[in-house]
């Protein structure tokens, strides 16, 4: 499990396990000292470091994930993993899977 947290100018800064890039270092190496997310210049307020994946929320509104995908849990279109912060992005028609015929409304 990765730890992280932010600094007054965005940067991020995590320590932990990162056999899936959970730390968003661009690397796949564990570490118990911390180390700066590769990308974090984007300016993140808010980080969440979960078990095998990560997101950070930038001032802006942006949503950004790194770590394991093998569902799609960083929201990018992709089931590919990522050591790197990646842009969640919205699909242009979501639904709501409980009733998939009625559209979300939020675009």
């Amino acid at each position: 499990m990765a730890q992280a947290s932010s600094t007054a100018t965005g940067e991020i800064w995590a320590s932990g396990y990162n056999g899936n890039g959970e730390l968003g270092n661009g690397t796949l190496t564990n570490t118990v000292a911390l180390t700066k997310i590769a990308g974090a210049g984007t300016g993140f307020t808010q980080v969440s470091a979960g078990h095998y994946h990560s997101y950070g929320l930038t001032a802006s509104g942006q949503l950004y994930a790194w770590g394991y995908n093998n569902y799609g849990q960083l929201g990018n279109n992709s089931i590919v993993t990522s050591s790197t912060p990646v842009l969640v992005t919205t699909p242009a028609d979501p639904v709501d899977s409980a009733n998939p015929s009625a559209p979300l409304g939020l675009g």
